[in-house]
């Protein structure tokens, strides 16, 4: 008696309250994780992230890379043509004011430079350039420096050095200055400021344009 009427209870509210049945009635039946579905999807997982680990990887072990690079000879290296050049001041004399005599100091330096270019095998002739300091005229200092030049090549063609017909001897009087003295000076100041127009220079040309060292190049 008791079942009977709370079967009715039950029919009578499902009959009562439409929505609550469509509620039971159509309630999501899908399934839910539970403790026993979690460990074989995180063991999928694992197999999934286990099996991407495995593709192809490059080789890098040593022998590999030996068997698939070839290394090339090294090209050889261009040869240089050196010469010993000559500096600037060893091939420099200088005389004083108003002479064209080579005093002691000079022609020493000019014996060294006469041994040097006797020793070597790449000079083709030598270009001897006199000047002037700019005291005195223009055709006073042009006689002047042609004969500070020809005392030079004098000089070096009585050492055996050169020949005449292998030399150019010029002179510029004091056209072209290397000095920029003030032009008040007082006059023992300004001759000794003026010191390096006085000059004979010996230019050395090699057979080649040389390299600006006197050693081999690596």
């Amino acid at each position: 008696m008791k079942i009977a009427g709370f079967a009715a209870l039950i029919l009578t509210l499902l009959l009562a309250a439409p929505d609550a049945r469509a509620d039971f009635i159509y309630y999501p039946l899908s399934p839910q994780p539970s403790a026993y579905t979690q460990p074989y999807q995180e063991q999928s997982r694992v197999q999934v992230v286990q099996h991407a680990q495995l593709s192809p990887q490059p080789c890098e072990c040593p022998g590999c890379a030996r068997s698939a690079t070839v290394q090339q000879p090294s090209p050889p290296l261009p040869s240089v043509t050196v010469y010993p050049l000559i500096d600037e001041a060893d091939r420099t004399v200088y005389f004083g004011f108003n002479k064209d005599r080579l005093n002691k100091v000079e022609r020493e330096k000019l014996n060294s430079l006469t041994t040097r270019l006797m020793s070597s095998h790449d000079v083709t002739s030598t270009k001897i350039v006199g000047y002037a300091d700019r005291i005195g005229s223009a055709s006073y200092n042009e006689t002047l420096s042609r004969r500070r030049a020809l005392k030079v090549q004098s000089y070096l063609i009585d050492r055996g050095l050169i020949k005449p017909s292998g030399i150019e001897t010029i002179w510029v009087g004091k056209s072209e200055p290397s000095t920029h003295c003030p032009k008040y000076l007082p006059r023992a100041k300004l001759l000794a400021c003026l010191q390096a127009d006085r000059k004979v220079e010996v230019n050395v040309i090699y057979r080649s344009q040389p390299t600006p060292i006197s050693r081999p190049l690596y």
